[in-house]
């Protein structure tokens, strides 16, 4: 049986607060134990998964420009300016402000597009927004702005910290009149009457190239994603894109033999963002069931590349490391543990 070559890039693999024992305890995850086990590893610089994913190609394109060539609209924006312009609910909470962004809110498409409209009429002067997705927006502004902040992961149910710099004191301007504007807009006051959480500001990022990603170059065949960054990225770097299989043996069974995909799992995303670690326990266990269970028991060439709290962590497994029954494998909770350190 020929050796087949998958990359896994899994953002939160390792659940972020590692003495939490309602996430760890009793979770029997022996397949993925052993692969980390047997693997070669390494820890570089933390970095939101975006961040790893566009470097790992050495992409000069921003992450918004390329996210917004991902959608379903297949715009052609190839090297344009652009922002991520993402409809977030701003709370206090704790004495802090602390971000949700909307999938924690699901908008319908005729509030976001009442939204959007509103804010191409009382502020053309920034440039013109967009809306392919209730809960992805963007910016087009009027010129390129040198402003670098996190991605939405890296700050949807964080406490909001802006940064300093560049046109960072503009933004902050325009985001102060936006928030004003949606304050009293209809599409909010009948959300409020409703219950229900209202669009009172936006998150702008993705304007600047990520950073690169410290590890070897690899030539891959395609992506495999249903998220719009990594789409878009396929469609920039000229790779086939595929949508996420339900698991390892449909993707070798759709994919040539010397094929070398990247697939983008992305079910633990969520969970850990919002602190729900019983979903997070669940998605680890499926992924157990319908990727690490499979590559362990097939003749794999495995990279896995996680991008955690503790840092961005790379494991190499090769289809002779199965053999390595001297590594003895440790659970997640004790890897989480010996990160933290």
């Amino acid at each position: 049986m020929p050796v087949r070559h998958l990359t896994l890039l899994i953002p939160h693999l390792i659940w972020p607060e590692p003495d939490d024992s309602f996430a760890f305890d009793h979770l029997e995850t022996p397949a993925l134990a052993a692969l980390l086990a047997r693997g070669r590893s390494r820890v570089i610089a933390r970095a939101p998964w975006e961040t790893t994913l566009t470097g790992l190609f050495r992409s000069a394109d921003a992450p918004a420009a390329l996210r917004r060539l991902g959608e379903a609209d297949e715009p052609q924006i190839s090297g344009a300016a652009w922002l991520c312009a993402d409809p977030v609910h701003l709370k206090f909470h704790h004495e802090r402000i602390v971000l949700a962004d909307a999938s924690a809110f699901p908008l319908t498409e005729a509030e976001s597009t009442g939204l959007v409209a509103t804010l191409n009429t009382e502020f053309a002067d920034m440039g013109r927004f967009e809306a392919p997705h209730p809960e992805r927006w963007y910016l087009h502004p009027v010129r390129p702005l040198t402003y670098d902040v996190p991605p939405l992961s890296a700050a949807a149910g964080r406490t909001l910290d802006f940064p300093e710099g560049g046109d960072a004191p503009q933004v902050k301007r325009w985001l102060n009149e936006i928030q004003m504007c949606l304050h009293t807009h209809p599409v909010n006051r009948a959300r409020e009457v409703r219950g229900e959480a209202p669009v009172n500001s936006l998150w702008l990022w993705g304007g600047m190239p990520a950073r690169q990603v410290d590890t070897m170059p690899t030539q891959y065949s395609e992506i495999c994603s249903h998220l719009p960054l990594a789409i878009g990225l396929a469609r920039a770097s000229g790779l086939l894109h595929a949508p996420l299989t339900d698991n390892l043996p449909e993707l070798f069974a759709r994919t040539s033999a010397d094929a070398v995909p990247l697939v983008l799992l992305d079910s633990l995303l969520g969970p850990a963002l919002y602190e729900d670690s019983a979903a997070w326990r669940e998605a680890m266990l499926q992924l157990e069931k319908d990727w690490f269970a499979p590559a362990l028991a097939s003749p794999v060439a495995l990279t896995m590349i996680a991008p955690t709290r503790y840092g961005c962590l790379f494991w190499e497994y090769s289809p002779l490391d199965r053999y390595k029954f001297w590594r003895r494998p440790q659970t997640l909770a004790t890897l989480a543990r010996t990160l933290a350190q």
